[in-house]
């Protein structure tokens, strides 16, 4: 360790420190997107136990985007929650079904290998699932899932390539590695901490929109709200029975 230069030991803990970060915020996407798929599917059972009508169906809605929004604020307006119902009816096998009463962890989550579209993956946000709600086809939206994690567009890129019918152009072309290639020409890879500013990520954590988020701030909001939600677990698990926890 001593033999290390002033710049490598620089340059390692700029390594160490931009990883974890990573993390934060990765686990904080994935943790947004599994409750607004909790949520959806909460409000299908409920419909589904409740009349079989168009309107007890936007009664539900009203009444629980009042009484949420009034408990947190932003995030449960009427058209978020209709979101978070077409997210789970498109995407019903999201989760396993071991994990449908809590929050996945990243460590249960697929890893790039076993992960297939149409399950979670913590390289789509919730601004990436709803961008691809918008596709109404399932194999073009797998197209485009699939894509979105090979080349790590973020939000909006993927928006622009679905506006641009990425998917249409490819089967109608002999060409379809020279179409990719111009599809990923001029996209820059986003910081991660990009992610978070994302308005429905400020929502999910409580936090006001801002033109400007100084980089500390973003990431004592996300440290509290991780620390918020591990205690939250320790407590649950330390209230388990005895026998369910060995």
């Amino acid at each position: 360790m001593s033999d290390l230069t002033n710049a490598e030991l620089i340059i390692r803990i700029r390594d160490i420190w931009e990883a974890s970060r990573q993390q934060v915020i990765r686990s904080v996407n994935s943790a947004h997107v599994c409750a607004n798929w909790l949520i959806g599917r909460q409000i299908v059972e409920a419909e589904q136990n409740g009349e079989q009508r168009a309107e007890y169906g936007k009664n539900l809605l009203k009444t629980l985007s009042k009484q949420l929004s009034t408990e947190y604020g932003n995030g449960f307006s009427v058209s978020a929650l209709q979101y978070m119902r077409a997210f789970f009816l498109a995407y019903p096998a999201l989760l396993p079904i071991q994990h449908a009463v809590r929050v996945i962890s990243l460590e249960s989550a697929p890893t790039d290998a076993t992960w297939q579209p149409g399950k979670l993956h913590v390289g789509l946000s919730w601004t990436h699932y709803r961008t691809l709600l918008k596709v109404e086809r399932q194999e073009a939206r797998d197209f485009y899932e699939i894509e979105t994690i090979r080349n790590g567009w973020s939000a909006r890129q993927l928006e622009r390539q679905i506006a641009s019918l990425l998917f249409d152009r490819l089967l109608k072309s002999r060409d379809k590695a020279g179409v990719m290639a111009l599809a990923n020409q001029g996209l820059q890879p986003t910081r991660p901490l990009d992610v978070i500013k994302d308005p429905y990520v400020l929502e999910f954590l409580n936090l006001p929109e801002a033109t400007q988020w100084h980089e500390s701030e973003l990431e004592q909001a996300l440290l509290a709200q991780l620390q918020a939600e591990l205690q939250r677990e320790l407590n649950q698990f330390a209230a388990l029975p005895k026998e369910e926890t060995l």
